[in-house]
């Protein structure tokens, strides 16, 4: 565990959270893109949902590191955010789910961005999206007027005040899919400031429960759009539509196959 009782002024408090359900293969890449940041002022906090196939071995190896974990059944991805975000003390919280990790460096780069700006503020930046069906690697980068019709930030990349979560409350157990997506609509509709970091900040793996499940994803992001008034109830309607048919071509495999190679030659002629 990295010093959190730190009162440097040039040094902001920084809690992560790793919610985790039985990730063996990669609980232990996250917590080491954490433990491997140059900033002596972080709190890892991992909520684990009941694991059984070897991931409490590995939180257990990283136990003098952790400031906190739990391994206990609970109601969804956004109860165990939020059991995290309760145990924080960070003036900063980042949710990093087990599947992902931060980028060397990112932690430096989120303070120092942070110390210049004004607080009541959600910090995010670029995302690099890792295929686990190819292996392929490609950057993303955010686009907050995007998020009246689909998702165009990132989790792993979304550092939060504080005082934001006592703002606009915590995540929505109402949600299984898109419950980041809707506690960002949230904030959007609550006036909440959103500061842009123009640097990839962490990877991420395609494949989570919001891509296996999509359909369902997209229509919770459709009731977000209605819910927090973020979008007409028409306008919410068509996106979803043209996601859920976009979505369905895209994820045929010979489709994947022209287009990998389309974005492969791409590549050489640049």
């Amino acid at each position: 565990m990295k010093n959190l009782s730190a009162m440097s002024s040039d040094i902001i408090n920084l809690s992560v959270i790793i919610p985790v359900l039985n990730n063996v293969k990669s609980i232990e890449r996250t917590i080491k893109s954490v433990l491997a940041q140059d900033h002596n002022s972080i709190e890892i906090i991992i909520i684990d949902g009941g694991s059984t196939d070897g991931t409490l071995k590995i939180i257990k190896k990283y136990n003098h590191q952790i400031s906190f974990w739990s391994s206990e059944k609970d109601s969804g991805i956004s109860d165990a955010f939020n059991k995290g975000i309760k145990k924080a003390k960070g003036d900063l919280i980042a949710i990093l789910n087990s599947d992902d990790y931060w980028k060397k460096g990112t932690a430096r780069v989120v303070n120092s961005i942070a110390l210049k700006n004004p607080k009541n503020c959600i910090y995010y930046g670029s995302i690099e999206f890792i295929d686990i069906s190819t292996m392929k690697k490609y950057k993303k980068n955010p686009n907050i007027k995007k998020m009246i019709s689909r998702m165009s930030m990132f989790h792993p990349a979304i550092f939060v005040r504080k005082e934001v979560y006592k703002r606009v409350g915590m995540y929505s157990l109402k949600y299984n899919y898109a419950m980041d997506c809707e506690w960002l609509h949230r904030c959007m509709s609550n006036n909440v400031r959103f500061y842009k970091i123009n640097k990839v900040l962490a990877c991420m793996s395609l494949g989570g429960k919001s891509d296996e499940f999509f359909i369902r994803s997209l229509n919770e992001y459709k009731r977000s759009l209605i819910d927090n008034k973020v979008a007409s109830k028409l306008s919410s309607n068509y996106s979803f539509i043209k996601y859920a048919i976009l979505k369905l071509f895209t994820s045929n495999r010979f489709i994947r196959k022209i287009k990998q190679v389309i974005l492969d030659n791409a590549r050489r002629l640049n």
